[in-house]
């Protein structure tokens, strides 16, 4: 889904639209990107730790997401662009 959006769509509004009108899709991407990443870092947190109870596996899944220096930098980003 995210290959998609990033080859196609991208493509596809800077020729019918031109490169100024791309900026919205960029801000798509950056948001697909973030939230399929830190999905991703959680879902590995629930494999590795099957059987903590839910509130330690919650507080285990919010350290290892926002120690990741990748996280940190696209909610920097993100919080920087408001």
């Amino acid at each position: 889904m995210f290959c998609n959006s990033l080859v196609l769509c991208l493509t596809i509004t800077e020729r019918v639209y031109g490169p100024d009108a791309s900026q919205g899709n960029f801000a798509i991407v950056t948001l697909n990107a973030s939230f399929s990443y830190g999905a991703e870092i959680v879902a590995m947190e629930i494999a590795i730790n099957k059987g903590q109870n839910p509130i330690n596996l919650i507080k285990i899944s919010a350290v290892a997401m926002f120690k990741n220096a990748l996280v940190i930098t696209v909610l920097a980003g993100f919080i920087v662009n408001l």
